[in-house]
């Protein structure tokens, strides 16, 4: 399992509405997996494809989120890429998003 909270680091509030979509790598191309969105929490949980070992991407649509703010963003997208090699471990990233940054930290509970 992936999951994320994420934080709107310009008003400190929990990014609700923000949209995260998770993509797996599949022969050198992206493949989508699912798209959600932040609960009011600022928090989305995404199930792996069983037995799916390999590489993910989760973008945050960052843009269309500071835009229903009227904040213009310079960053678009926040993109993580990991690796995932143990499907039962809880993959899950806390991201702090601004308009022109983002900040990812990772846990892994095995």
């Amino acid at each position: 399992m992936i999951s994320a909270r994420v934080v709107d680091g310009i008003h400190g509030c929990p990014a609700q509405g923000v949209q995260a979509r998770l993509d797996r790598q599949v022969d050198g191309t992206w493949q989508q997996v699912s798209i959600t969105s932040c609960d009011d929490t600022g928090d989305f949980t995404c199930k792996l494809p069983e037995e799916a070992r390999g590489i993910y991407r989760i973008e945050l649509g960052t843009d269309a989120y500071f835009a229903t703010l009227g904040v213009a963003t310079l960053l678009p997208k926040a993109t993580i890429v990991m690796r995932v090699s143990d499907m039962d471990a809880h993959y899950h990233f806390s991201v702090l998003i601004a308009p022109y940054t983002h900040i990812v930290s990772t846990s892994l509970d095995a």
